[in-house]
């Protein structure tokens, strides 16, 4: 069924990123992050999870991290676990070959989002959790998918055509740098984060239990 397919891929990715993808920086407590929003988990899918089991995995994560964080069964409403995306990558010059890397995180209570949304996202207590649209839409941002090279895309996958058999390009937006973002490298490029306030600091996280990320079409 459509559902198992997508609740497999966060259990998936997870193992994947523990595995080979120990470079990546440990977050912050209260740390912001941008991304694009591209899928809606359902409630339905959100409930299922609870019971699906696959790939070594007692169950999908989803649900018992969300009741770990405190949600009833009647807050896990549609939209309430989003993928969001940050990058792109290609091994190919042809049309489709381009991959988008996205994770699956829980959006606060009572904050609704839709596909294409540019969202912020704050570490919180090991998870990062959708606090804030940010931009309605990439456009609404200035924003694009650029290489390190400075070179701009199209919005989506579908519309990228590289010119060169080997890439990846990032999500930019306008104006973030003046306010406090900063570029964080990752694997195949960088994603927007905003340090937290002065104070404490909290503990940080390498990897967030609630953005299980992966490469995918």
């Amino acid at each position: 069924m459509a559902w198992r397919a997508k609740l497999c891929l966060p259990v998936c990715a997870a193992a994947m990123l523990q595995a080979g993808c120990s470079s990546t920086p440990a977050i912050p407590e209260k740390t912001l992050i941008l991304r694009e929003v591209t899928e809606l988990l359902t409630r339905g899918e959100i409930l299922a999870s609870a019971s699906y089991a696959g790939y070594g995995a007692p169950a999908s994560p989803t649900y018992n991290i969300l009741l770990e964080e405190g949600w009833q069964q009647a807050d896990m409403v549609d939209g309430g676990v989003v993928r969001g995306r940050t990058q792109l990558r290609w091994t190919s010059a042809s049309p489709g070959a381009v991959q988008q890397y996205a994770c699956w995180s829980p959006v606060a209570i009572g904050l609704a989002v839709s596909p294409g949304n540019v969202v912020e996202l704050e570490q919180r207590g090991g998870l990062a959790t959708v606090v804030r649209i940010r931009f309605r839409s990439l456009g609404e941002g200035g924003c694009v998918y650029r290489t390190d090279a400075g070179e701009a895309f199209g919005t989506t996958p579908g519309e990228i055509r590289p010119a060169s058999d080997k890439g990846a390009a990032s999500l930019h937006c306008t104006g973030l740098a003046e306010q406090g973002w900063s570029p964080v490298r990752l694997s195949h490029g960088v994603e927007w984060q905003k340090p937290p306030p002065a104070g404490p600091a909290g503990r940080a996280t390498r990897w967030p239990p609630s953005s299980f990320c992966g490469w995918r079409p």
